[in-house]
């Protein structure tokens, strides 16, 4: 063996060696590439998210400003001064991630709209608090700010666009980086049985791990598609939520809007009644696997009783709320019970039911959907309760002066356009301070309301029964000829007479009123002329001796 046989294998050795350690380097820089591109796609992706965030955070305090504007929410008026407070720093922090010139300049060029639009926002509430919602919606009209915000959503989503591109990009960039990767591997294998082995494993363990990542990140992809559709969804709903005109429209909103969002769940919206002795079924979707009462004591849930949300993951084996029938035998079915409170008002409850064991899915969508639709349902309730505070007398139920004044408006119109007549009767309790000074102001009240329920006696459903102010009332008799007026005036006339009042069991005494007449058109064609008219002839029954109707004197006694 001469020497070139020695050094035969040295210098297979050093070439085997050399190249094995080229594709060993060739290995480890596609490896670090490979790493590289992977963390340039997360990268991308969580500023996709960022972006996002951005775009649901302005949603978030342009909704919380209109809610804030429709509701007068303090609640919501804070959640946009703290979207407004934190929308710099998400600014800041995307700008700060985004390294892509193209994103970049449009993010510059969206930023200075975004923060003027939350501007003209603060504005509108400005308005709205010093001057009313009126002049808040003339401003939201001429600001441009509806403009804006086509704008915002436009640049944000060429901004989504671009990002998804560069995902797109890099990750066909990291699948060259494995196929090269794989290459190398390959070559390596084919020089050394003994690198075989190991490149192998190497291979088998990269690929393994690429094909954990792809799934991983499929299945984050997909999740990151639900939550932001589901998120979307739920703004959607919430934004709705705040328009709705009462507590039926919530609920044929919810029942809709849940039956999309959690579409694997049957549900139910139990309301308290004003009792507060029972809950009412008050809308439904889907189909229960496990029946529920229509008419449940709220006792009889878990979550009213404890005030925050029940789980039971089987019913048949789980303690179950009361209100909750077994299913039939062998059929897994979980519940999901969610208060709903406001203000400190406990309103009712959610009951959800689906395939079990549980827990049940999306069960943080629907917890945030149940809030919403508290916080709307009080809001609801309150505005109805101030529109009924707004039109009617505290003491008596009847409608107040200023909706009289409306309503005589409008009806006078009526019957003008339709050729009809119209009376107006104003009445006057006789000798009411000589009443109210003898039995003192818890009589006089206890008088004022008991002649108002009589009154309302008296009317038919078109009428409209009015307290005037102090112990003068007015009736509204549309289509009323003035004959026929006269006759039912003077049996609220007779019937005053003849009333009988107790306060705390002690009677009162008797009472008489004095009825003034009006007539349309004979008297007036306009509700102050009428009013004038009825008011003058009031005087001249009060002047005649009382207890009498004016102008065809007619005595009660």
């Amino acid at each position: 063996m001469n020497l070139t046989d020695h050094r035969k294998p040295t210098v297979i050795f050093a070439v085997a060696a050399v190249i094995l350690m080229a594709v060993g380097m060739s290995v480890v820089l596609t490896t670090l590439r490979f790493v590289r591109d992977n963390d340039w796609e997360s990268h991308t992706a969580t500023v996709l998210n960022r972006v996002d965030a951005l775009s649901t955070l302005e949603r978030t305090a342009i909704a919380a400003q209109r809610g804030y504007l429709l509701t007068g929410s303090k609640a919501l008026r804070d959640d946009f001064w703290e979207s407004k407070a934190a929308l710099p720093e998400r600014l800041r922090a995307l700008k700060g991630m985004i390294q892509y010139a193209p994103v970049t300049k449009l993010l510059d060029q969206v930023a200075p709209t975004i923060e003027q639009r939350i501007s003209l926002a603060a504005n509108t509430i400005d308005v709205y608090e010093r001057r009313g919602l009126p002049a808040a919606q003339a401003y939201i009209e001429t600001n441009g700010s509806l403009a804006m915000d086509v704008r915002i959503q436009a640049v944000l989503e060429e901004m989504r666009i671009l990002e998804v591109g560069l995902l797109s990009a890099r990750r066909a960039t990291a699948e060259r980086s494995a196929n090269r990767l794989l290459l190398a591997s390959t070559l390596g294998i084919m020089l050394s049985l003994l690198m075989l082995a190991v490149v192998y494993r190497l291979l088998l363990r990269e690929n393994r791990d690429r094909r954990t990542s792809e799934r991983a990140a499929r299945d984050s992809e997909a999740r990151l598609r639900k939550l932001s559709g589901d998120m979307e969804a739920l703004s959607r709903y919430t934004g709705m939520l705040q328009t709705c005109d009462g507590a039926a429209e919530l609920l044929a909103l919810t029942s809709q809007a849940l039956a999309g969002l959690a579409p694997s769940l049957s549900g139910t919206v139990y309301l308290i009644r004003a009792s507060r002795d029972h809950a009412e079924a008050s809308v439904n979707w889907g189909q229960h696997l496990a029946t529920s009462d229509v008419l449940p004591l709220p006792s009889d849930c878990w979550a009213v009783r404890r005030n925050k949300s029940y789980c039971c993951h089987d019913v048949a084996a789980d303690i179950r709320c009361a209100h909750v029938e077994l299913p039939q035998p062998g059929v897994a079915v979980a519940t999901l019970c969610l208060p709903l409170t406001a203000q400190g008002e406990l309103m009712g409850w959610w009951y959800l039911s689906g395939r079990g064991p549980g827990p049940l899915p999306d069960f943080d969508l629907v917890l945030l959907a149940a809030e919403q639709f508290s916080l709307a349902l009080a809001n609801v309730r309150l505005r109805e309760d101030l529109r009924h505070q707004s039109i009617r007398d505290a003491l008596t139920g009847l409608y107040n002066r200023r909706y009289l004044e409306a309503s005589l408006a409008r009806e006078i119109a009526r019957c003008e356009r339709r050729k009809l007549p119209l009376v107006v009767l104003m009445f006057d309790l006789d000798n009411f301070k000589a009443f109210n000074d003898q039995h003192g102001h818890p009589g006089g009240d206890t008088l004022l309301s008991a002649f108002g329920r009589l009154l309302q006696s008296h009317c038919r459903p078109e009428d409209i029964a009015c307290r005037f102010g102090g112990e003068e009332f007015t009736l509204i008799l549309p289509e009323v000829e003035f004959d026929i007026g006269m006759q039912r005036a003077q049996s609220v006339l007779s019937a005053t007479e003849q009333m009988e009042v107790s306060h705390h069991g002690v009677p009162l005494g008797r009472i008489t009123t004095s009825i003034g007449i009006a007539a349309y058109p004979k008297d007036g064609s306009t509700s102050a002329a009428l009013l004038e008219a009825a008011d003058k002839a009031l005087y001249h029954a009060k002047t005649g001796g009382r207890n009498r109707l004016w102008p065809e004197f007619v005595n009660a006694g």
